[in-house]
């Protein structure tokens, strides 16, 4: 009895099973698989854009990098990142205590000498025979100008360093980094400070290798900030490629220019660029859409005359916006289902409901 009522059980699962397969399959005719609902455009020759599509990041087209200009600690900092600044303005004060002292000898040394000097001058002068005095006189000053002029050095280079201590921006702009805090000890040419104009920006772009001969300067850009488009051109191509690390394709540096500076950019945020290399004329294009990449990339289905979607080999070209270049194994006027083609990729064709 156990066993009469498993086999039972078992069947009651199997038809279940069956009937949902049923139920959930593709609909078939005795011509195939019949296919209700589609999407789908017309082959159409059209003027497009030959694009090259890459990514990139915003820089600075130029900063102000501001330097130590000795060995000292930090004994203020009068700013922080991402304040605007006027140029000559006071950003970060290292100590000077060391530096006014030795100022403060060098000076008392300086009147010093100049007391001694026309002391001796007097004196010397006195004693002297007459044939003496004027060769005498001119040994003794040359020295004495000599001496006091290495003397005057040491204080104008004192003041001049003690004025350095003030680190100061060199034009107008934004603090862009700050890299230093009260009580740090920094080094001669520790970077302080940057400072940028946050108008002067650019768009680095990598440009694929392969497709760098096709760029070429003041060709129009469109760069995509956060979703907004801008327009630019090209401004520099670099003369050789680079690889990254974590990549086997080699990109070659492009630099790009805004025609209008957008607002609020991010200095190191990503961007996408389309720099436009030329134009191609009676392009055969299809509308972008799942069949792509449910097709993978390899065949459409065109549509005939009885009602049947056949599956046909393709290639494509170059994007330009939301319209893709046919390149082969299509001609003007083909009907071809744009919607997805999961369910029915493996098939040679389908039947389309009336």
């Amino acid at each position: 009895k156990g066993t009469v009522t498993f086999i039972i059980a078992i069947c009651v699962v199997a038809g279940n099973a069956v009937a949902i397969f049923f139920l959930l399959a593709p609909k078939t005719t005795k011509g195939g698989y019949l296919l209700k609902a589609w999407e789908e455009a017309a082959v159409t020759p059209v003027t497009i854009r030959n694009i090259v599509s890459s990514t990139g990041v915003i820089e600075l087209q130029s900063k102000n990098t501001l330097l130590s200009p000795q060995t000292a600690q930090v004994s203020a900092v009068y700013v922080a990142e991402g304040d605007s600044v006027a140029k000559d303005q006071p950003l970060v004060q290292l100590n000077t205590d060391d530096l006014k002292w030795n100022l403060v000898v060098s000076e008392a040394s300086y009147d010093e000498a100049v007391r001694d000097a026309t002391m001796t001058d007097t004196l010397e002068l006195a004693r002297l025979t007459k044939e003496q005095t004027v060769a005498q006189h001119k040994i003794t000053l040359s020295n004495r100008v000599s001496e006091l002029a290495q003397l005057q050095k040491e204080v104008d280079d004192l003041r001049t360093n003690i004025a350095e201590c003030t680190i100061r921006s060199g034009i107008d702009g934004r603090v862009y980094s700050l890299d230093v805090a009260v009580g740090d000890r920094i080094s001669s040419y520790d970077t302080v400070a940057v400072v940028a104009d946050p108008a002067d920006i650019q768009a680095g772009i990598d440009v694929p290798e392969n497709r760098i001969n096709e760029v070429k300067i003041d060709e129009p850009v469109t760069i995509t900030v956060s979703g907004t488009a801008y327009s630019g051109k090209v401004k520099t191509i670099a003369s050789s490629a680079t690889t990254s690390s974590d990549s086997s394709s080699a990109t070659v540096y492009v630099v790009a220019g805004f025609d209008e500076i957008p607002s609020d950019t991010i200095v190191g945020g990503s961007i996408s660029v389309d720099i436009q290399v030329g134009l191609i004329e009676n392009a055969l294009t299809l509308p972008r859409g799942p069949y792509l990449s449910s097709g993978n990339y390899s065949s459409v289905c065109v549509i005939d005359s009885d009602n049947r979607a056949v599956k046909r080999t393709a290639t494509f070209g170059i994007t330009d916006g939301n319209t893709i270049q046919i390149l082969t194994g299509l001609k003007s006027g083909d009907r071809v289902i744009t919607s997805a083609y999961q369910e029915y990729i493996h098939l040679s064709e389908v039947s389309l409901m009336k």
